[in-house]
């Protein structure tokens, strides 16, 4: 796929999820395939997950999502289980 939206360089810093992409969350209701890309993001301090990525069982179209990752660097994830 080809993504439809690109994140370029930068700093993501303190977030819970420092990025997201899912076919459902967020819109209750089916969305349709798509993708994305982050290209040279610093993703730093995340709280839960630094890239998160989900095909969420409730989207019942089958709805492809895709993340592509180009020199991305991840510092300081905080897990706690």
């Amino acid at each position: 796929m080809v993504p439809a939206v690109t994140v370029s360089g930068g700093t993501i810093t303190g977030c819970d999820y420092g990025v997201v992409a899912s076919n459902y969350d967020g819109y209750a209701s089916n969305a349709d395939p798509g993708a994305g890309r982050i290209s040279g993001v610093t993703i730093t301090g995340s709280s839960v997950v630094a890239v998160h990525v989900k095909d969420n069982p409730l989207n019942t179209i089958d709805a492809a999502i895709e993340l592509q990752w180009i020199m991305i660097v991840i510092l300081q994830v905080q897990v706690s289980c």
